[in-house]
């Protein structure tokens, strides 16, 4: 897998993804832009990186827009599809970075739908781990996803009846919401690449059967 090339692709994907929640938002009427910090690892880095050295007041404006949305003008428009752009590049490298590395060769002939769920996986979660770490260092006044690509998530927030039992419904509670110490990162990881890896898979396998026919 080429990384530049599929870190291009995975940039333009997540840019659209960006410029889609903003339709979202405003076919419902919304006043504000919802700006997810899913699947953001540069963003991610960035932040705690910042708190760590003491500069996390200057962006408190990124988590005010995470908490409550973006005001919709055509600046902050084409500042977030841009930042979308360049979280989902550094997201698409290293998901093929990691793919080269389980090929175990730069250019491995064919496809292999395992190699990709699990380098899928493992970047997911780690960006679940940031988007965690943020929420514990920022305070982050977040419960939930407003818009989710985490099968898993969509899944858990469907079946509620299903987690009665009470050790099902302690795991389901660990993901549904965002952590607020440190205790709920390690489960944001693991949910992050269950639901990577999970997501990739099946993505991986339609591709793999639409390009055979």
């Amino acid at each position: 897998m080429r990384p530049i090339r599929f870190a291009t692709y995975s940039g333009i994907v997540w840019a659209c993804a960006t410029l889609l929640l903003v339709v979202i938002s405003m076919s419902q009427g919304d006043v504000f832009s919802w700006v997810e910090l899913d699947f953001r690892p540069l963003t991610g880095t960035l932040l705690i990186a910042s708190e760590a050295l003491g500069l996390g007041s200057h962006f408190w404006q990124i988590i005010s827009y995470a908490e409550n949305g973006m005001p919709i003008t055509p600046v902050n428009i084409i500042l977030s599809t841009l930042l979308g752009f360049m979280d989902g590049f550094v997201s698409g490298a290293l998901i093929a970075l990691i793919y080269n590395f389980f090929q175990g060769k730069k250019a491995a002939p064919g496809f292999s739908v395992l190699s990709f769920a699990l380098s899928f996986g493992i970047v997911f979660g780690l960006c679940s781990g940031l988007i965690a770490i943020v929420s514990v260092e920022y305070a982050l006044r977040l419960e939930t996803f407003d818009f989710s690509i985490r099968p898993l998530f969509l899944i858990f927030t469907q079946l509620e009846e299903f987690f009665r039992n009470e050790f099902l419904y302690k795991a389901r509670e660990s993901y549904l919401f965002f952590p607020k110490s440190y205790s709920g990162v390690f489960y944001w990881i693991l949910w992050g690449f269950l639901d990577g890896f999970a997501g990739a898979a099946a993505g991986a396998f339609i591709y793999t059967k639409i390009k055979g026919s």
